[in-house]
């Protein structure tokens, strides 16, 4: 498996267009485009409390919660429960 994390956010041209989870990906073929097997976009919005992380992450079977911006734009990921001990820098 290349993805160690459950979910991958998915972007293009820097706009959050939905998420895949690894498990489907490791099921998939691979002529198939990752349009085929991704699911709408779910993010927390910059502005929304870090107490809105906790059912997020558990949506996303404990990976990474995707973080937009005003615009649809992806700003960055708040880590999985594996990597929480990372910091990450969200730039706007």
């Amino acid at each position: 498996r290349l993805i160690a994390e459950p979910v991958v956010p998915v972007a293009s041209a820097g706009k959050l267009v939905g998420i895949v989870r690894t498990a489907r990906l490791d099921r998939t073929k691979g002529s198939m485009p990752v349009a085929a097997i991704m699911e709408p976009p779910v993010a927390l919005s910059a502005t929304e409390p870090l107490e809105a992380v906790s059912d997020l992450r558990e949506h996303l079977d404990g990976g990474p919660v995707p973080v937009s911006g005003p615009t649809g734009r992806l700003i960055g990921t708040i880590p999985s429960r594996e990597t929480s001990g990372n910091v990450l820098r969200l730039a706007g």
